[in-house]
């Protein structure tokens, strides 16, 4: 694949307004399906479409976004409530149980795509930084 290629930055942008708009969609159809969906469909979108080098910093934040925006988007339907807290945290848990084979799903197909396109080499890279000439001992 050439092209244009996200940052990890434009990735992370993306992921949030997905997940957000999924979770909207989930409140106008009163089902937790869209949300789903929506992790799925662009936690696939950015794995392929993030450049090669950013991979490692892209792997692991889909879940922890989809997180945030669940939170966010609870709390910003919640306003109002007799008891934010208790209706923040049943809405938060309810919407993660509802979505819970997507997010397995959706976070299994990133990894798989991030280590396809080259996260192993990344991590190598890493590993490399952080502890120098580590790699040429163990040959």
């Amino acid at each position: 694949m050439t092209g244009t290629r996200l940052t990890t930055r434009g990735a992370l942008v993306l992921l949030l307004l997905g997940y957000l708009a999924g979770y909207a969609a989930a409140l106008l159809l009163s089902s937790s399906r869209p949300l789903g969906v929506a992790f799925l469909a662009v936690s696939v979108a950015v794995a392929l479409f993030t450049r090669r080098a950013d991979l490692l910093s892209l792997v692991v934040c889909p879940p922890l976004l989809f997180f945030a925006a669940v939170l966010l988007g609870t709390w910003l339907s919640t306003l109002g409530s007799d008891n934010l807290t208790l209706a923040v945290g049943l809405g938060v848990f309810t919407r993660l149980a509802d979505t819970a084979p997507w997010l397995l799903t959706g976070t299994l197909a990133t990894v798989l795509i991030c280590w396809v396109r080259g996260l192993p080499d990344n991590l190598r890279e890493l590993q490399d930084e952080m502890v120098p000439g580590a790699r040429r001992s163990r040959r």
